[in-house]
């Protein structure tokens, strides 16, 4: 049980301490023996059954293992297990039952990690590279980004282009873009496509690679080729959720091809619920309300209202977090203001929590052009300033631009300079909380008014 970290089920137990020799019953009553011991302890809190030690027997166990001989084949029977076991969890992840997948990879990253540093040690690249793959796909949409140092430490390793899991490290490693470095992100996600083709490389799992790489150029605030991501890989067969489809249809929104953008969306949606993949539904619905925004406000409102609810109620934290910043500008001019202003605090929350750089910004770029529009200007001028300098939030929110030459006009050119300036000296922890401070502020103000 030492080898663990983080806690395990009976399953992992029997796999890892049972090996040929012990069944599920068998485990089962040397488990129950040692929590009468009180050596191992029981949690089901989350609903399931999880076995735990305390750290001081943990170690006194450990080095018990260790003296005994047979440590290192039992940890190489748990990184095993866990790499085969993520890799498993990636069909349950492409399913209706994606929250399984998500709370799966909650509750074993610990072990996950502990398989990885292990599998390193063991210089077991190609077992390494399985663990990570997976993992940074599920982790991508339950904003766990561990995995991508992972996949970077293994692309240090010159031999890392020999294995078959090469274009999928690529693609995980390209997700650096939501933690602040889009042209790494841009980078990765490159080379990782020009291996597509080339023999001895497994494809990447569900056409992720073009989508990441598309977001990686959305936050390098390069929309154009963000598009032309999204589109070489929908005219593949990498695309069977159709989520480069739909992400056709949102770029198109926020490059304000509102037409172009109607007409995709029309049919994202149909073809998301037809796959029942939550995160699908849940992106081609908040495409959907993207591309009506302007246009229809009461059917935009209505169809983003839905995907926060599927993303919510999956585990599916990312999108949950960015659909919940489009809502609550919506929210905030054409529904509940009082929950839309709630919903730019869960927003700005999730985001720094995480460590996504440019998704925080595009969340301030929204709450600046509000506040612009509930003439609160100066409120409005120093986000501005404090996100002025972020390359996405400059070419994904186009209403930004124009609440800037508005703030300009209202306080005059010399105070908005001064104001501005006063945001951009602001550091990332700094901006929050005057975010945080000025969303209360609105809300005191407005009350239980609608």
């Amino acid at each position: 049980c030492s080898v663990f970290a983080g806690g395990f089920d009976l399953t992992a137990a029997v796999q890892v301490g049972g090996g040929d020799v012990l069944d599920e019953h068998a485990v089962l009553e040397l488990l129950d023996s040692l929590v009468r011991k009180s050596l191992v302890a029981v949690d089901q809190s989350s609903g399931t059954t999880r076995y735990t030690l305390l750290e001081t027997i943990r170690q006194f166990a450990e080095d018990q293992l260790a003296a005994s001989g047979v440590g290192d084949e039992i940890r190489d029977r748990h990184t095993n297990y866990f790499a085969d076991a993520a890799h498993a969890i990636l069909e349950v992840w492409a399913s209706p039952k994606q929250r399984v997948a998500h709370a799966w990879l909650d509750a074993e990253l610990a072990n996950l990690r502990a398989a990885f540093r292990w599998a390193m040690e063991r210089d077991k690249l190609d077992t390494a590279a399985t663990l990570v793959v997976s993992a940074a796909v599920i982790g991508f949409f339950a904003q766990r980004f561990e995995p991508v140092a992972w996949a970077e430490e293994i692309l240090l390793d010159s031999r890392c282009d020999d294995l078959r899991h090469t274009r999928g490290l690529y693609a995980a490693a390209s997700i650096c873009h939501r933690l602040g470095r889009p042209e790494d992100g841009v980078r990765y996600g490159e080379i990782g496509l020009a291996l597509l083709g080339q023999a001895g490389h497994d494809a990447v799992p569900y056409g992720v690679d073009y989508a990441f790489l598309s977001g990686a150029h959305i936050f390098a605030g390069q929309m154009d080729r963000a598009l032309e991501a999204c589109a070489a890989g929908s005219n593949s067969e990498a695309d069977p959720m159709g989520t480069l489809r739909t992400g056709i249809a949102w770029a198109l929104a926020a490059m304000s091809r509102f037409e172009e953008a109607m007409v995709m969306a029309d049919g994202v949606v149909a073809s998301a619920e037809a796959t029942g993949v939550p995160s699908s539904i849940a992106f081609a619905l908040d495409a959907y309300g993207k591309a009506f925004a302007e246009s229809d406000p009461v059917r935009a409102l209505a169809a983003k209202r839905r995907a926060w609810s599927v993303a919510h109620d999956h585990g599916v934290r990312l999108f949950e977090a960015f659909i919940a910043r489009d809502l609550a500008g919506l929210e905030a001019s054409h529904g509940d203001r009082q929950t839309g202003l709630q919903l730019f605090d869960d927003s700005i929350d999730s985001f720094q929590q995480s460590g996504e750089v440019g998704p925080l910004a595009g969340t301030l770029a929204t709450l600046a052009v509000f506040l612009d529009r509930v003439d609160r200007p100066r409120a409005a001028a120093t986000l501005y300033g404090a996100i002025s300098h972020d390359t996405f939030a400059m070419a994904a929110f186009p209403g930004l631009p124009v609440a800037a030459e508005h703030l300009r006009e209202v306080l005059g050119t010399a105070a908005f300079d001064a104001l501005t300036r006063e945001g951009a000296s602001l550091d990332r922890s700094q901006a929050v909380a005057y975010a945080h401070a000025e969303i209360q502020r609105v809300r005191d103000e407005i009350g239980d008014s609608p």
